[in-house]
Protein backbone atom coordinates (compact mmCIF):
# COMPACT_ATOMS: atom_id res chain seq x y z
CA UNK A 1 0.00 0.00 0.00
CA UNK A 2 1.47 3.38 -0.94
CA UNK A 3 1.95 5.90 1.86
CA UNK A 4 -0.76 8.52 2.32
CA UNK A 5 -0.27 11.79 0.44
CA UNK A 6 -0.09 13.74 3.71
CA UNK A 7 2.84 11.59 4.86
CA UNK A 8 4.67 12.17 1.58
CA UNK A 9 4.02 15.90 1.82
CA UNK A 10 5.30 16.04 5.40
CA UNK A 11 8.44 14.12 4.44
CA UNK A 12 9.15 16.48 1.53
CA UNK A 13 8.50 19.55 3.69
CA UNK A 14 10.74 18.22 6.45
CA UNK A 15 13.48 17.45 3.91
CA UNK A 16 13.32 21.03 2.61
CA UNK A 17 13.49 22.53 6.10
CA UNK A 18 16.41 20.25 7.01
CA UNK A 19 18.33 21.41 3.92
CA UNK A 20 17.57 25.05 4.72
CA UNK A 21 18.61 24.59 8.36
CA UNK A 22 21.87 22.96 7.29
CA UNK A 23 22.70 25.86 4.98
CA UNK A 24 21.85 28.50 7.57
CA UNK A 25 23.70 26.74 10.39
CA UNK A 26 26.80 26.49 8.21
CA UNK A 27 26.67 30.24 7.54
CA UNK A 28 27.35 31.02 11.20
CA UNK A 29 29.57 27.93 11.53
CA UNK A 30 27.07 26.13 13.77
CA UNK A 31 28.29 27.87 16.91
CA UNK A 32 24.82 28.64 18.25
CA UNK A 33 23.86 24.99 18.57
CA UNK A 34 27.34 23.52 19.14
CA UNK A 35 26.97 21.97 15.67
CA UNK A 36 23.90 19.95 16.67
CA UNK A 37 21.73 21.64 14.02
CA UNK A 38 24.19 20.69 11.31
CA UNK A 39 24.42 17.10 12.52
CA UNK A 40 20.68 16.69 12.93
CA UNK A 41 20.16 18.21 9.48
CA UNK A 42 22.54 15.78 7.80
CA UNK A 43 20.93 12.75 9.47
CA UNK A 44 17.45 14.06 8.63
CA UNK A 45 18.38 14.61 4.99
CA UNK A 46 19.75 11.05 4.78
CA UNK A 47 16.61 9.68 6.49
CA UNK A 48 14.14 11.47 4.21
CA UNK A 49 16.13 10.84 1.02
CA UNK A 50 16.29 7.14 1.79
CA UNK A 51 12.60 6.90 2.64
CA UNK A 52 11.48 8.86 -0.40
CA UNK A 53 13.68 6.88 -2.78
CA UNK A 54 12.61 3.54 -1.31
CA UNK A 55 8.92 4.45 -1.36
CA UNK A 56 9.25 5.65 -4.95
CA UNK A 57 10.83 2.39 -6.10
CA UNK A 58 8.46 0.15 -4.21
CA UNK A 59 5.50 1.92 -2.59
CA UNK A 60 3.68 -1.33 -1.88
CA UNK A 61 6.44 -2.40 0.52
CA UNK A 62 5.22 0.07 3.14
CA UNK A 63 8.71 1.33 3.94
CA UNK A 64 7.32 4.49 5.57
CA UNK A 65 5.36 2.34 8.00
CA UNK A 66 8.23 0.04 8.91
CA UNK A 67 9.38 -0.15 12.51
CA UNK A 68 12.92 1.13 11.77
CA UNK A 69 11.56 4.14 9.86
CA UNK A 70 9.18 5.01 12.69
CA UNK A 71 11.86 4.52 15.36
CA UNK A 72 14.30 6.73 13.44
CA UNK A 73 11.65 9.42 13.09
CA UNK A 74 11.14 9.45 16.85
CA UNK A 75 14.91 9.53 17.49
CA UNK A 76 15.45 12.35 15.01
CA UNK A 77 12.62 14.28 16.60
CA UNK A 78 14.31 13.97 19.99
CA UNK A 79 17.63 15.04 18.43
CA UNK A 80 15.97 18.21 17.08
CA UNK A 81 14.48 18.88 20.51
CA UNK A 82 17.94 18.51 22.01
CA UNK A 83 19.38 20.90 19.43
CA UNK A 84 16.74 23.45 20.32
CA UNK A 85 17.44 23.06 24.04
CA UNK A 86 21.16 23.62 23.41
CA UNK A 87 20.37 26.73 21.35
CA UNK A 88 18.23 28.13 24.15
CA UNK A 89 20.87 27.45 26.80
CA UNK A 90 23.64 29.05 24.76
CA UNK A 91 21.55 32.04 23.72
CA UNK A 92 20.35 32.69 27.26
CA UNK A 93 23.63 34.43 28.14
CA UNK A 94 23.76 38.09 29.12
CA UNK A 95 25.29 39.57 25.97
CA UNK A 96 23.69 38.40 22.70
CA UNK A 97 26.72 39.51 20.65
CA UNK A 98 29.03 36.97 22.31
CA UNK A 99 28.77 33.43 23.56
CA UNK A 100 30.80 31.88 26.34
CA UNK A 101 31.46 28.37 25.07
CA UNK A 102 33.90 26.05 26.84
CA UNK A 103 35.45 28.98 28.75
CA UNK A 104 36.14 30.97 25.62
CA UNK A 105 34.22 34.03 24.50
CA UNK A 106 33.12 33.87 20.88
CA UNK A 107 32.17 37.20 19.31
CA UNK A 108 29.37 37.21 16.77
CA UNK A 109 29.08 39.69 13.93
CA UNK A 110 25.82 41.59 13.63
CA UNK A 111 24.62 39.63 10.60
CA UNK A 112 24.91 36.30 12.46
CA UNK A 113 22.04 37.32 14.74
CA UNK A 114 19.68 37.04 11.78
CA UNK A 115 20.74 33.48 11.04
CA UNK A 116 20.31 32.62 14.71
CA UNK A 117 16.77 33.97 14.71
CA UNK A 118 15.93 31.95 11.60
CA UNK A 119 17.32 28.83 13.28
CA UNK A 120 15.13 29.51 16.32
CA UNK A 121 12.16 29.23 13.97
CA UNK A 122 13.31 26.30 11.81
CA UNK A 123 14.53 23.93 14.53
CA UNK A 124 11.26 23.66 16.51
CA UNK A 125 9.40 23.41 13.20
CA UNK A 126 11.56 20.46 12.20
CA UNK A 127 11.04 18.87 15.62
CA UNK A 128 7.27 19.22 15.20
CA UNK A 129 7.29 17.86 11.65
CA UNK A 130 9.34 14.79 12.53
CA UNK A 131 7.19 14.14 15.59
CA UNK A 132 4.10 14.42 13.42
CA UNK A 133 5.58 12.05 10.83
CA UNK A 134 6.43 9.54 13.56
CA UNK A 135 2.96 9.67 15.11
CA UNK A 136 1.15 9.49 11.76
CA UNK A 137 3.33 6.55 10.68
CA UNK A 138 2.61 4.75 13.94
CA UNK A 139 -1.14 5.28 13.53
CA UNK A 140 -1.02 4.18 9.88
CA UNK A 141 0.96 1.07 10.81
CA UNK A 142 -1.56 0.11 13.49
CA UNK A 143 -4.43 0.77 11.08
CA UNK A 144 -2.85 -1.47 8.45
CA UNK A 145 -2.20 -4.19 11.04
CA UNK A 146 -5.81 -4.12 12.28
CA UNK A 147 -7.15 -3.99 8.73
CA UNK A 148 -4.98 -6.95 7.73
CA UNK A 149 -6.20 -9.00 10.70
CA UNK A 150 -9.81 -7.97 10.02
CA UNK A 151 -9.61 -8.96 6.36
CA UNK A 152 -8.05 -12.34 7.20
CA UNK A 153 -10.87 -13.12 9.69
CA UNK A 154 -13.70 -12.27 7.29
CA UNK A 155 -15.41 -15.32 5.72
CA UNK A 156 -15.48 -15.41 1.93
Amino acid sequence: MPPPKSLLLLNCLSLGIAILTLIISLVDLGILSVWMNSSASVFTIIYHSTLLLMSRNGPESGVMHSVPAIALAYMLSVAWLGAFAVMVIIASGNDPSEINLFNSNIQFPEWAKNTQQIQFILVPTEFSLLGDIAIRSTIQRRYLKVRCCYVSIQPN
